[in-house]
């Protein structure tokens, strides 16, 4: 597909849609295993929004998908880090 099919693609059946598009980026953990991070926001009591909890998602070592229902696992963010980056830098990406 050349650029311009895909730019009409993209104009007719992704944008009346609503469907939010998004950069794939290949984040794979030691074990190969696709992972993301999600943050979970909420309005605080002043109505703004803020970060209430952030953690990672890891998937198969088999697939780029991270997919909950088969298989997928929910870490816990400090665990994960600490694991992935070591003792130093994971406690450092914690406080950042």
């Amino acid at each position: 597909m050349n650029r311009e099919k895909f730019s009409n693609l993209i104009h007719e059946k992704i944008l009346p849609n609503n469907y939010i598009v998004q950069k794939y980026i290949n984040a794979r953990t030691k074990n190969d295993e696709p992972f993301d991070f999600r943050a979970h926001m909420q309005k605080n009591g002043e109505g703004k929004w803020q970060i209430t909890k952030i953690y990672p998602r890891t998937g198969s070592s088999n697939s780029i998908q991270i997919d909950l229902i088969k298989g997928g696992n929910l870490r816990d963010t400090e665990e994960f880090l600490i694991n992935e980056f070591g003792d130093s830098e994971g406690k450092n990406l914690i406080r950042k």
